[in-house]
């Protein structure tokens, strides 16, 4: 029984790394390599008074990826718990 659990785990994790490759690899997540050591340097310097934080209320914005990443969170966290009272129950 323990062993279907992990196997289970490692498809569904396996399948969901996949996709969120096929998914950065589609937005263009890999595309202009070179753009990345250029990033510090295209934003203002930081004020170190407030350390570069407007005094505006910050908006938070709930994202289909923000609410897809709390889902799999939870369901990794689910499924471990799982894991855990199967192993513990049977001792």
């Amino acid at each position: 029984m323990f062993l279907q659990f992990w196997i289970l785990f490692m498809i569904v994790g396996l399948t969901l790394s996949m996709w969120i490759f096929y998914w950065a690899v589609k937005r263009g997540q890999f595309e202009e390599q070179e753009r990345a050591k250029y990033l510090p340097f295209s934003n203002p310097p930081m004020n170190i008074k407030n350390h570069g934080v407007d005094n505006k209320k910050i908006k938070f914005v709930w994202s289909i990826e923000l609410i897809a990443l709390m889902v799999v969170v939870f369901l990794s966290l689910a499924t471990i718990i799982r894991m855990l009272f199967v192993v513990f129950h049977n001792l």
